[in-house]
C-alpha cells in the first residue's frame, strides 16, 4: 500500500507545480492585454468623436451618430452604428442608418491624427436608406449627395447589403414603401486627357434593389459629382402597379401620375435620367401588360390592357395600347404634353363592338344623359374619337357607328330597330346625317341633329319610311310619352281599334330653343288597308285609305275612304290634344249605301240595339254621316249619327224596310232623316209605304243606360193606312177582334203623337200613351151594314201592365148604315179592360177613374167636335113643342062636334147630354151603353127623337108615302150586332102629329069599321115592345083619334112581316066620346076586334069581328 501511494503524491506535486505556472503566465497576458485594450481603447474613442465630428462638418442640418469606430492599424477602419438624421415637424427622422462601414486601406494612428489617413476602398453591410419628399420639393438625399469640397479622391463604395425606405412626407410607416435587396458600388475614376494639369473624374454607381412590387430594379449611373451632372439608367421588371402601391407613394409623385389612376398592371420599364448644370432630361419606355382599368371617367372596367409608354420630360405618349372590356376592344393612342394634372393632351381612341348599357351611361355627361335616356338608345356601336385639351378647353370630336342598334324614344316610345349610321360629335354639336334602322320589318331612313344648350340639348330629328309599318299595340303605345299618363292621343286611338298598316311619309321632332320644355312632333302618314271600331259607334270600317297629319298637338285626317261590304266610306276631321287629354275634336266620317245587318246592329249601344230588334229594319241606308265632337277639355265627347234615306235616290241597291216585331206590319221604302246622339235619337223626319198605306212622322226617342228606350213620335197629316185584312191582323189583340169582327175597311189619315217604349216585364206592347186624331174616308164597316164613314176619331189612352184605357170623341160628318143615311155623329167613348164605353157610360168611366180624367185632360179636348148638324138635348121637349106646327084643320066640324084642338103631347125620355148623338132618320138619335169587345154581350140605349116620319120612310125606301107626324122611339138593347138573332131589349114608341088616317091600310081599316076616315082622326100612337133576335113583339099598341082608339098587340120582324091583333072603342075625343067614354073604361069593353096580317107594305086586314057582349052587356059591366 504505501509503495502505491508515494508515486502518486508525486505526480500530484509535479501537476500542483506546472499549475501555478500557467496561471501566472495567463495574469501577465492578462495585464499586457488590459493594458492594451486600455490604451486602444482612446484610441478608438478619439477616432470615433473625429469621424463624427468630419460627418458633422459635412452635412451640416443634420445630425450624425456614430456608436463606435475602430483602428485596424495598417488595414482599416471599421464604423459600427452609424446614423444621419435629419430634423422634420414630426421629430428626428433617419436618413442613413449603416450597421458597419469598413474603411480599407493603410491606415495607422498617425495618419488619422494628421489628417492623412488613405482609405481605398469602403465595404458597407446593413445599410438603411430612407428618402422622402420635402415640402420644398427636394428629396431628404439631395444634401447628402453633394460632391465633397477640393480634390479629395472619393474611394470605391461597396454595399454588400441594406433596403430602401420611400417615406411619406408625415413619416407615416404605413405609407412607407420598403425595397430590399439593396446592392450597389460606387466608383471613382480618373480621366486621363492630353493636358497632364486637367483633372477629370468620372463616378459610376451601380445598384440592385428588389421590392414585394417589382421584380428587380437596376441603375447604372455615370456621372461627377462636384459637377452635379449625372446620367442614370435604369430597368424595372414586373412592376406590379396598382391603386395600392399609388397610395404609398409620396404625394410629389403620386401627382405626377395621377392620369393612371384606377389603373393596375404589369409594367417593365426602361428609363434614362440626364442632368447636367443647365437642365435636366428624362425619357423612359414602359411596356404594359396584362393591364386593367378602373377609372370613374370611364364607364367599363378595361381589361387585358397592354401598350408602349414613352416618357420624356414634358411628354407622355402612349401608344399601340389595345384593351377589352367583355366582347368591346379599345384601342388608344395619347399624347400628353406634361405630368401635371392641367397638362395638354391629345389623343384617338377606337372602340369596337361597344354594348350601349347602363355602364356607358352613367359615364356620360348629365346633357348627354338626358337625350341618351330620352331616346332610350341600346345597342352595339363601334366608336372612333379624337380628343383635344389645351390644359382649359376639351375639344373632342367623336364618331360613333352603330352597329346593331335600337331606340325607344320617350316622346314617341316605338321600338326602333337594326339601327345604323354615324353619330358624329364636335363642338357641342351630334349629327347624323344618315341613319339608317328598321321599325316593323319596314327600312327607316333618318337624321338626328343636338346641339349643346341650356338648360337642355336641342334637338332636331327626321325619320322617314320605305315601306308600311302595321298599326299594332307598340305602335298605339307609341303615343304616349314612356312614363307619362296616357295621353289623350292615345285614350282615341284606342278607342278606334285600328288595325292595318301606316306609312310614314315624314317623322320630324324637335326641341327647340323657344320651348325647350317640350318635344314637338310633325308627322304625314299614309293609311292603307286599315280598319277601325269606335268604342262610341263599333261599326266597322275596313278598307281605310286615307293621310294623316300631326303637328305637335294637332292630328288632321284628310281624303279617308273606307268600305263596309257595300258601304263607301268617307273621313275627314281635326283632333288636338295635350300631353295627357284629348282637348278637341271634330271628326267626320260619311258613310253611303249602309248595309242594315248585324254589325250595324251590333255597333248600336244597348238601348239602341232594342230599339233595333223592335223594329226588325232591313234594306241599306243611302247616306250616314257620324260626328265626333269635343269644342273643349271641359266638354264631354259627342257622338252625332245622322241617317238620310230618300225613296227617289236611283240606285240598284234595296231601300230601307221596317218589320216592326210587335206590330208587324211592314213599312218599305222608307223616306227618313234620323239623328243619334248619346242618350237620345232625334226622328226628324221619318215615312215609309205599305201597298196604298203611307206613315210619316217625326219624333224623339231616349236611350237609357240599362239598355231601355222610349219616346214620343208625332204623326203628320200626309199619313194614310188603308185598313184591310193584313193591318187588321197586326194590330193588338185588343183592337184585332172586334175589327175582325166589325169587317172594318177604309183609308184613315192619322195625326197626333203617340208615346213608345221599349218591352219590359207583364208589358210587351210599344205603345204606351198616345193622342191621336184618325180622320176617316169612305170607310165601311161590314160587307153592306156600314158605308162612306167620313169623319174624324179623336183618341187618348195609355196601355198599362193590367189593360189598355183610352177616352176619345166622335165627329163624323156621314155614314150610311144599311142604305140608311146618318150625319153628323159625335159624342165620347171610352176604352178600358177591353171593354168599349160609349156615350154617358163613357162620360161615367172618366168621372170615376182617374186614369180617365188624366187621359182625358192631357190629350183630348173638352168639345173637340166642330158639327154644324142640329141636335136635341135632353130638354128637348120644350123647344120641340115650341117649334112644332098644328096640322089639323082647327076649323073643321062633324056631328060628333066641333073638334077640338089638342097639343102634342111629347114623351118624357131618359136622354143625357153626355150621350153619342146623330141625324139619321129624319131625327135625332141617341146612343149609349157598353160594347165588350172581347165579343160578350152589349147593352146600349138607343134614343130616336123628333123623326119626321115621312121622311123616315123614305129614309127607309118608302119611295111612295103619304104619312106624316113625329116619331119617338126610346129602346134598350142587349146583345151583338153581328147576331141579330141574339138580341134583345125593351123599347117604346110615340107617333105624335101624325095623319094615320089618311094611309091606304087605315082607310082600309076604318072602312071596315064604318067610319069615314076624317071621323076617326087617327095622329098619334104610343107602342111598348120587346126585341126577341129578328122578332119584334108588341106588348101594347094605342091608337087615338076623334071617334075611335084601338088598341092591340102582337109582333113584327126584320122581315116586315105583320100579326097584329087589334080591338076598336070609342074615341078619347070629341062629343061622342066624352058620353060614351066614362061607360066604356072596362076592358072588356070593345066594340070589335080586327086581325092585321101580312107584311108592312102589303097588310092583310081580316073583316072585323062583331062582339058578343052588347051594349047593355058592356053597360051593366060598367061600375
Amino acid at each position: 500500500m504505501p509503495s502505491e501511494a508515494e508515486p502518486l503524491k508525486k505526480a500530484d506535486l509535479t501537476r500542483s507545480k506546472s499549475g501555478g505556472r500557467l496561471s501566472w503566465i495567463l495574469l501577465l497576458c492578462a495585464s499586457v492585454l488590459m493594458a492594451y485594450y486600455v490604451v486602444f481603447d482612446r484610441v478608438d474613442h478619439t477616432l470615433t468623436s473625429e469621424i463624427q465630428n468630419r460627418l458633422r462638418k459635412q452635412f451640416p442640418g443634420h445630425f450624425v451618430r456614430v456608436d463606435r469606430a475602430r483602428l485596424v492599424p495598417g488595414q482599416s477602419i471599421l464604423i459600427d452604428g452609424l446614423s444621419i438624421c435629419k430634423s422634420t415637424e414630426q421629430g428626428m427622422r433617419d436618413v442613413i442608418k449603416v450597421a458597419r462601414v469598413q474603411c480599407n486601406g493603410p491606415i495607422d494612428l498617425v495618419g488619422i491624427v494628421q489628417g492623412q489617413a488613405i482609405i481605398d476602398s469602403v465595404v458597407i453591410d446593413g445599410l438603411e436608406l430612407s428618402i422622402w419628399p420635402k415640402t420644398d420639393g427636394s428629396w431628404s438625399l439631395s444634401e447628402l449627395l453633394r460632391g465633397p469640397s477640393g480634390s479629395i479622391k472619393i474611394p470605391t463604395v461597396q454595399v454588400r447589403s441594406g433596403f430602401l425606405r420611400i417615406g411619406h412626407p408625415t413619416g407615416e410607416q404605413r405609407r412607407e414603401i420598403i425595397c430590399h435587396d439593396l446592392q450597389g458600388s460606387f466608383i471613382e475614376q480618373a480621366i486621363v486627357t492630353e493636358d497632364p494639369s486637367v483633372h477629370h473624374l468620372r463616378h459610376e454607381m451601380r445598384a440592385t434593389l428588389s421590392s414585394s412590387y417589382f421584380s428587380l430594379l437596376e441603375l447604372h449611373a455615370v456621372g461627377n459629382l462636384a459637377a452635379s451632372q449625372w446620367d442614370v439608367q435604369g430597368t424595372i421588371s414586373k412592376l406590379d402597379y396598382s391603386s395600392q402601391l399609388s397610395d404609398q407613394l409620396p404625394g410629389v409623385i403620386r401627382e405626377r401620375i395621377e392620369k393612371l389612376e384606377g389603373f393596375s398592371g404589369r409594367l417593365d420599364t426602361k428609363f434614362r435620367w440626364v442632368k447636367d448644370r443647365e437642365q435636366t432630361d428624362f425619357n423612359g419606355h414602359v411596356q404594359i401588360q396584362q393591364g386593367r382599368l378602373l377609372h370613374p371617367e370611364v364607364p367599363y372596367p378595361l381589361d387585358q390592357i397592354s401598350g408602349d409608354l414613352y416618357i420624356t420630360r414634358n411628354l407622355l405618349q402612349l401608344r399601340n395600347t389595345v384593351g377589352r372590356s367583355g366582347r368591346a376592344s379599345v384601342s388608344l393612342e395619347c399624347d400628353i404634353f406634361g405630368l401635371g394634372g392641367q397638362a395638354p393632351l391629345s389623343a384617338k381612341v377606337g372602340v369596337r363592338n361597344l354594348a350601349l348599357d347602363e355602364q356607358l351611361y352613367n359615364a356620360l355627361p348629365q346633357g348627354i344623359q338626358e337625350h341618351w335616356k330620352r331616346l332610350g338608345v341600346q345597342g352595339i356601336v363601334d366608336a372612333s374619337a379624337s380628343v383635344a385639351y389645351n390644359g382649359q378647353d376639351w375639344d373632342p370630336h367623336v364618331v360613333v357607328r352603330a352597329v346593331n342598334g335600337s331606340v325607344h324614344a320617350d316622346f314617341f316610345s316605338y321600338p326602333i330597330q337594326r339601327l345604323t349610321g354615324d353619330f358624329e360629335y364636335r363642338k357641342g354639336v351630334i349629327h347624323a346625317p344618315d341613319l339608317v334602322a328598321y321599325a316593323g320589318n319596314q327600312k327607316l331612313h333618318g337624321s338626328l341633329t343636338l346641339w349643346k344648350s341650356q338648360p337642355r340639348w336641342l334637338m332636331d330629328m327626321s325619320v322617314a319610311a320605305d315601306g308600311p309599318i302595321a298599326i299594332d299595340e307598340p305602335l298605339l303605345q307609341a303615343l304616349t310619352p314612356r312614363g307619362q299618363p296616357q295621353s289623350g292621343f292615345q285614350r282615341f286611338a284606342n278607342s278606334l281599334h285600328p288595325t292595318g298598316t301606316v306609312l310614314v311619309k315624314k317623322a320630324r321632332f324637335v326641341r327647340s330653343a323657344d320651348r325647350p320644355e317640350i318635344v314637338s312632333r310633325s308627322l304625314e302618314l299614309t293609311f292603307s288597308e286599315c280598319s277601325i271600331r269606335y268604342d262610341g259607334f263599333r261599326y266597322p270600317i275596313t278598307e281605310i285609305n286615307g293621310q294623316a297629319t300631326l303637328d305637335h298637338d294637332r292630328l288632321v285626317l284628310k281624303d279617308f275612304v273606307g268600305r263596309n261590304d257595300g258601304a263607301r266610306i268617307q273621313g275627314s276631321g281635326v283632333a288636338n290634344c295635350s300631353s295627357t287629354s284629348l282637348e278637341s275634336v271634330d271628326l267626320v266620317f260619311q258613310a253611303f249605301g249602309v248595309s242594315l245587318d248585324e254589325e250595324l246592329k251590333q255597333a248600336l249601344p244597348t238601348s239602341a240595339r232594342n230599339l233595333w230588334v223592335q223594329l226588325q229594319p232591313s234594306g241599306s241606308i243611302d247616306r250616314v254621316e257620324v260626328k265626333i265632337q269635343r269644342p273643349n277639355l271641359r266638354s264631354p265627347m259627342d257622338l252625332k249619327v245622322a241617317i238620310q234615306e230618300s225613296r227617289n235616290s236611283d240606285r240598284s241597291i234595296t231601300g230601307m224596310s221596317l218589320h216592326p216585331l210587335s206590330f208587324p206590319y211592314a213599312m218599305h221604302e222608307i223616306d227618313c232623316v234620323v239623328d243619334f246622339r248619346p242618350g237620345r235619337i232625334d226622328i226628324r223626319s221619318l215615312s215609309g209605304i205599305h201597298d196604298a198605306s203611307r206613315v210619316e212622322t217625326n219624333g224623339q226617342i231616349r236611350l237609357h243606360s240599362d239598355g231601355s228606350w222610349d219616346g214620343m213620335l208625332n204623326w203628320l197629316p200626309t199619313s194614310r193606312l188603308v185598313v184591310d185584312q193584313v193591318l187588321i191582323g197586326c194590330l193588338p189583340q185588343v183592337l184585332r177582334e172586334p175589327m175582325t169582327r166589325w169587317g172594318f175597311r177604309g183609308p184613315v189619315s192619322i195625326t197626333g203623337s203617340t208615346y213608345v217604349a221599349s218591352p219590359e216585364e207583364g208589358h210587351a206592347s210599344l205603345l204606351r200613351d198616345w193622342n191621336l186624331r184618325a180622320d176617316l174616308e169612305d170607310a165601311s164597316i161590314g160587307i153592306d151594314h156600314v158605308k162612306g164613314l167620313r169623319g174624324t176619331i179623336q183618341i187618348s189612352g195609355e196601355n198599362s201592365n193590367h189593360s189598355t184605357t183610352a177616352y176619345g170623341s166622335l165627329a163624323l160628318d156621314a155614314l150610311s148604315v144599311r142604305g140608311v143615311a146618318v150625319t153628323g155623329v159625335e159624342g165620347p167613348f171610352a176604352l178600358s179592360h177591353n171593354v168599349l164605353y160609349l156615350g154617358r157610360d163613357a162620360s161615367d168611366w172618366n168621372t170615376k177613374n182617374p186614369s180617365g180624367r188624366r187621359i182625358a185632360s192631357s190629350g183630348t179636348p173638352a168639345n173637340p167636335m166642330n158639327s154644324q148638324a142640329p141636335v136635341v138635348s135632353a130638354s128637348f121637349q120644350s123647344n120641340v113643342r115650341n117649334s112644332l106646327v098644328e096640322r089639323r084643320d082647327q076649323g073643321a066640324v062633324s056631328w060628333f062636334g066641333p073638334k077640338v084642338v089638342q097639343p102634342i103631347e111629347f114623351p118624357n125620355m131618359d136622354i143625357s147630354d153626355n150621350d153619342m148623338r146623330a141625324r139619321t132618320l129624319s131625327g135625332t138619335l141617341f146612343l149609349s151603353g157598353i160594347e165588350p169587345l172581347n165579343g160578350d154581350r152589349a147593352h146600349l140605349r138607343v134614343r130616336l127623337v123628333d123623326a119626321d116620319v115621312h121622311g123616315m120612310l123614305v129614309d127607309l125606301g118608302e119611295t111612295v108615302t103619304t104619312a106624316n107626324g113625329r116619331l119617338f122611339i126610346e129602346c134598350d138593347v142587349d146583345g151583338s150586332m153581328d147576331n141579330l138573332n141574339a138580341v134583345s131589349g125593351a123599347g117604346r114608341a110615340w107617333l105624335r102629329g101624325a095623319n094615320l088616317y089618311e094611309l091606304p091600310a087605315m082607310i082600309r081599316l076604318l072602312n071596315l069599321l064604318a067610319v069615314r076616315p076624317d071621323q076617326g082622326a087617327f095622329d098619334s100612337a104610343d107602342i111598348e115592345f120587346g126585341i126577341d133576335g129578328d122578332r119584334i113583339p108588341i106588348k101594347s099598341l094605342q091608337l087615338d083619334g076623334d071617334l075611335i082608339s084601338m088598341q092591340g098587340r102582337g109582333s113584327v120582324n126584320f122581315r116586315r112581316e105583320l100579326d097584329l091583333e087589334l080591338v076598336a072603342n070609342v074615341g078619347r075625343r070629341g062629343i061622342v066620346g066624352a058620353l060614351v067614354r066614362p061607360f066604356t073604361q072596362n076592358p072588356n069593353a070593345n066594340w070589335m076586334r080586327i086581325e092585321v096580317g101580312g107584311t108592312t107594305s102589303n097588310p092583310q086586314i081580316r073583316p072585323p069581328m062583331p062582339l058578343r057582349d052588347s051594349l047593355d052587356q058592356v053597360l051593366l059591366e060598367t061600375p
